[in-house]
C-alpha cells in the first residue's frame, strides 16, 4: 500500500509533472544538459528505501519501504489534488509474498493476460498485518 502526503514547503517534483514541465525534461535530457530537469529525467524516483523487520522472530527483513518526491497514483499520471503544490509519498510492502499470479496469452496466443492476484494467500493478509 502507498500513503500520500501534502507538503506546504516547495520540497517535491510535483510542480514538474505539468506537460510544458515534462516536455522541457524530456528535451534536456535529450540535449545533455546538466540541469534540474534533465536530472528528472535519469532517475526512476525512488529515492529512499529500507528493508526491516517487522518483529524479532523473523530471520529476515520482511517489510520494505520506498519514498517518492511526488504523489503519483500507479497509473503514472494522475496526482492527487493539492492546496500547496507539493506532495510526496511513501510505499509500504510485504517481501516474500506467498501469492503467486500468473501470465497467460490470450487465445490469439500474442497478448498476455497477467493476473498478479494480489493477497490471494491467507498468509499475506496475516504479515501485512504484523
Amino acid at each position: 500500500f502507498y500513503l500520500q502526503f501534502e507538503v506546504g514547503a516547495p520540497v517535491s517534483i510535483a510542480p514538474w509533472l505539468s506537460p510544458l514541465k515534462r516536455l522541457q525534461i524530456g528535451f534536456d535530457w535529450l540535449l545533455g544538459r546538466s540541469s534540474v530537469a534533465g536530472a528528472l529525467a535519469s532517475t526512476n524516483h525512488f529515492e529512499a528505501g529500507a528493508f526491516i523487520r517487522s518483529s524479532a522472530h523473523v530471520a529476515y527483513p520482511d517489510i520494505q519501504f520506498h519514498f517518492l518526491p511526488v504523489a503519483i497514483s500507479y497509473d503514472g499520471v494522475t496526482q492527487p489534488a493539492s492546496n500547496f503544490g507539493h506532495t510526496f509519498q511513501l510505499h509500504v510492502g510485504h517481501n516474500r509474498s506467498r501469492t503467486r499470479g500468473t501470465v497467460r496469452l490470450e487465445p490469439d496466443g500474442k497478448t498476455p493476460i497477467i493476473d498478479f492476484d494480489y493477497m490471494a494467500h491467507l498468509d499475506d493478509w496475516t504479515e501485512m498485518r504484523r
